[in-house]
């Protein structure tokens, strides 16, 4: 019996995937090259386990959400407004992808959880600590590097 071709890998190809994560963490080559690579095992791994997961969704936006949760994994969070701006999405879409690929694949994202509702809205929680949260603080610190670099 042969292996099931992964049809999403000839559409969301790792060059493709590799290209936008570079344009979404243009001055972070290192974790843009990881979050990369991992979202292309990461897509080919979620086709063999639900392939129809990907119907009707673009690939941007299949990224769009997946990047965002492996950019915490490698230590280079980003705010969703960044990212779909890098990406070419709204923050909504950023939002419901990630969200959506945390309720369809528990088991590959081990490391978030689903923390209490707030105003109706589900929360996740990476490692204890909300997502949102963690953004934020890391575009505040990276704020403040730029800021006491340009005034040396």
């Amino acid at each position: 019996m042969s292996e099931k071709k992964c049809w999403v890998c000839l559409r969301i190809t790792p060059e493709i995937t590799l290209k936008q994560a570079h344009r979404a963490w243009k001055e972070q080559r290192d974790a843009a090259r990881k979050i990369g690579l991992e979202a292309s095992e990461i897509i080919e791994k979620a086709y063999h386990e639900n392939p129809f997961f990907f119907c009707h969704k673009l690939g941007k936006t299949v990224l769009s959400g997946l990047f965002y949760l492996l950019a915490f994994r490698h230590n280079a969070p980003t705010t969703q407004r960044k990212l779909a701006e890098a990406l070419g999405v709204t923050d909504v879409t950023v939002r419901n992808s990630y969200a959506v690929w945390l309720k369809t694949f528990p088991a590959i994202f081990h490391d978030f959880q689903e923390g209490p509702e707030i105003s109706g809205i589900s929360r996740f929680l990476f490692k204890g600590t909300s997502l949102t949260y963690i953004a934020k603080k890391w575009e505040f610190m990276e704020r403040r590097l730029h800021t006491s670099k340009g005034d040396s």
